[in-house]
């Protein structure tokens, strides 16, 4: 299964965030922002932001993430029907 699928089928399972998506695949994170991405440009997923942020240097502590909060904040996915 390709990396585009992989992301859709883990969403499709109930995956929101970056990191459960990457759990589920078993893709690298980098990998897995790479895949959410493209999927967000081609109309295939919705992100939004979630409302919190972790204090400075505190990701690892943070409920929404593993200890790495992308530079964008935490976001969730969902799927949309492509454009």
């Amino acid at each position: 299964m390709s990396g585009l699928r992989s992301v859709l089928a883990a969403i499709d399972d109930g995956a929101s965030t970056l990191d459960d998506i990457a759990h589920r695949t078993g893709l690298q994170p980098a990998l897995v922002q790479l895949a959410v991405d493209e999927l967000v440009r081609l109309g295939h997923l919705r992100a939004e932001a979630l409302p919190l942020s972790c204090a400075q240097g505190a990701c690892s502590t943070c409920a929404g993430s593993a200890g790495t909060c992308p530079p964008s904040g935490l976001r969730t996915f969902t799927r949309t029907a492509p454009r």
